[in-house]
């Protein structure tokens, strides 16, 4: 038996560094959408406050 059969831990080592990686860019992918999700809806707030705003307008302006 060779010193490297006994004591292998270099793949393991190698495993974990990957799993670590993959992770670490899953979160980046999770919070990067999360983001672009809170966006849209803040942009969805914003165009239905703006539309009730014009409705108001509209509704004021009808009345003179």
């Amino acid at each position: 038996m060779t010193e490297d059969d006994w004591y292998a831990d270099g793949d393991h080592d190698e495993a974990r560094r990957e799993a670590d990686r993959v992770t670490r860019l899953g979160w980046k992918v999770i919070a990067g959408v999360t983001g672009l999700l809170g966006l849209g809806l803040i942009a969805v707030a914003v165009g239905c406050v703006a539309l009730v705003v014009a409705a108001a307008y509209v509704v004021v302006a009808s009345h003179y």
